[in-house]
């Protein structure tokens, strides 16, 4: 898939989903979600910081022209919570799989198709059927029966 297809498929989808259980073992349904309300809160000075923190990186390229529009036009992130990644100090990887500038699952949000025990809203929403977890470049979904993948260490340290 190419940046421009994975920019124009991120921002085809209008309605977001997660799934929740309905009392029957193994059974979930579909719940829509807003993006929003997954967004870190920054303090002003930070957020001033932040703004030029994105602009920088999507001038190197390193956020998709899809997201940082999103972002620009809605004053939060549509599959992916940047000021998560910026509070964190985090910063891209090149994959080896597609040559492509990757931040992580640390700020994926739960409408993110790879949303995985790794982001740090996977302890507030984790569930059978919701999220996942990476083996290697694999990424597994988790079972709709049964209990999810518990979270990681780094994505539990924001709920202390």
């Amino acid at each position: 898939m190419t940046r421009e297809e994975w920019e124009a498929k991120q921002n085809s989808l209008k309605k977001d989903v997660k799934y929740v259980p309905t009392g029957n073992p193994g059974e979930v349904v579909a719940e829509e979600i807003n993006p929003k309300d997954y967004e870190t809160k920054l303090n002003p000075k930070d957020e001033e910081k932040f703004q030029i923190w994105i602009d920088k990186n999507r001038k190197e390229g390193k956020i998709p022209e899809g997201d940082y529009n999103f972002y620009k036009q809605n004053g939060y992130g549509y599959g992916y919570d940047f000021r998560a990644a910026f509070k964190a100090g985090l910063k891209p990887q090149i994959s080896e799989v597609d040559n492509e500038w990757h931040w992580g699952d640390y700020g994926k949000k739960p409408n993110h198709d790879t949303f995985s025990n790794e982001s740090v809203y996977y302890p507030k929403v984790a569930k059978p059927g919701v999220g996942g977890s990476w083996d290697g470049e694999n990424y597994m979904k988790n079972p709709s029966i049964g209990a999810p993948v518990p979270p990681t260490k780094q994505a539990l340290k924001k709920f202390k």
